[in-house]
């Protein structure tokens, strides 16, 4: 199996900044209180976000 050589740690501020700028307002995403009491615990990754660097990260494979 081949790696990308370019790895990308998502951090709380991107998740937010990449929610709001698309303005997905799923509180899953935002609302820490809210997302504490579902079944995941925690905030979740906007999935757009997910696809986006999945896509980025891809790139340079499909470029050579």
């Amino acid at each position: 199996m081949i790696y990308p050589p370019f790895g990308r740690t998502v951090t709380e501020a991107d998740n937010q900044t990449f929610t709001l700028m698309t303005q997905n307002v799923a509180r899953i995403h935002l609302d820490t209180h809210f997302a504490e009491r579902t079944e995941f615990g925690r905030t979740l990754v906007n999935s757009a976000f997910t696809l986006a660097l999945v896509t980025g990260q891809s790139t340079i494979d499909l470029s050579t």
